[in-house]
């Protein structure tokens, strides 16, 4: 069994010395986490972690081959609530350079929860192959509503080929 921990509002600091230069930065980033076995179809496919402007953290695990899924949505005041009554779709796909297609442009939208975010993909190139199998990796642009009310924030995706899509293996 696969298991994953997010934590999608991190604060990340580096140092890199190259050469005789030195570059020392801040900011957030995302801690995302697997173990056990090599993951399987029924495995989530989609991670996506999201910092929203207003505090609001949004977590989303998606299983593409099951109905297995579920979102939570921490608010800034109050419990964090678990959502599994939403849609995540791929508005727009792109072809990696191995031939495989992702979703590049998502929405997820939960009527009852008040929940409508458009998530675009802010760079190209981000395939990677783990344990066989091709992801696409990195960082998006979130819009939408939470509630009623505009929110924009950060986000990173963690994305399996689309199934039906992976191209032949060596």
């Amino acid at each position: 069994t696969e298991r994953v921990v997010l934590v999608p509002r991190g604060r990340a600091g580096a140092r890199i010395v190259q050469g005789g230069d030195t570059l020392i930065a801040f900011g957030s980033g995302l801690l995302q986490h697997s173990w056990g076995d090599p993951p399987e179809k029924t495995a989530p496919g989609t991670i996506l972690a999201i910092a929203l402007e207003d505090g609001t953290t949004v977590s989303v695990l998606h299983g593409e081959e099951t109905s297995s899924h579920s979102m939570s949505l921490a608010r800034p005041a109050g419990a964090p609530v678990v959502i599994s009554d939403f849609t995540l779709r791929a508005d727009s796909t792109t072809i990696g350079a191995a031939g495989d297609r992702f979703g590049v442009a998502w929405r997820i939208v939960s009527a009852s929860s008040g929940v409508d975010l458009a998530i675009e993909f802010s760079g190209d190139g981000q395939e990677v192959s783990l344990m066989g199998i091709p992801y696409w990796f990195g960082r998006c642009a979130v819009s939408g509503t939470v509630a009623g009310q505009p929110v924009e924030g950060i986000g990173h995706v963690y994305i399996r080929a689309m199934a039906g899509t992976s191209a032949p293996g060596p």
